[in-house]
Formats: structure tokens, sequence, C-alpha cells
């Protein structure tokens, strides 16, 4: 699958690299969790392959998350946002 903006894969994958990392999952236990293959998982990590939405949902689900928050670099985490600035 071809990718629109190519740093589109990597920011989702930084997403999900950190997540996974934080809920202390190996992609193993992950994989186990989502029936997505370690190795499907480490590419989406990884930026190389972009998972299909109801792929991402069962990835969120496995994390143990009930949404998912917007992907962000780590630079705009803590910039303010229009709501902010009210």
């Amino acid at each position: 699958m071809r990718r629109k903006n190519p740093e589109e894969g990597h920011t989702v994958g930084l997403a999900l690299h950190f997540l996974r990392r934080d809920a202390g999952l190996t992609l193993r236990q992950l994989s186990a969790a989502t029936g997505s293959t370690p190795s499907s998982l480490s590419r989406y990590e990884k930026g190389r392959q972009m998972p299909r939405l109801d792929t991402l949902r069962r990835v969120v689900a496995g994390l143990g998350l009930t949404h998912a928050r917007p992907a962000t670099r780590p630079a705009d985490r803590d910039a303010p946002t229009g709501r902010d600035r009210e």
C-alpha cells in the first residue's frame, strides 16, 4: 500500500512503539492480543508499512486503550493548541 505522506507511517509507527513499550508488552504479546504477526507489528512500528484501519483498531484495543489520541511528534506534544490560547 502506497502512502500519500511518507512521514505518516513513521509518526504512526513511533506512536505504536511507545504505546506498546508504555504498556509493557513485547511484540509477541501484542501479536497474541491482536492477531497480527510480530513481523507485521514491527513493520508498522518502523514505518515500513501502514496498518489498515481495522488492524489499527485491534492494536489499540490490544494495548488496552479505549481510544487513540492523535499521534504527534515529540516536539509537538507540549505545543499549545488553539484552545489553549483562549
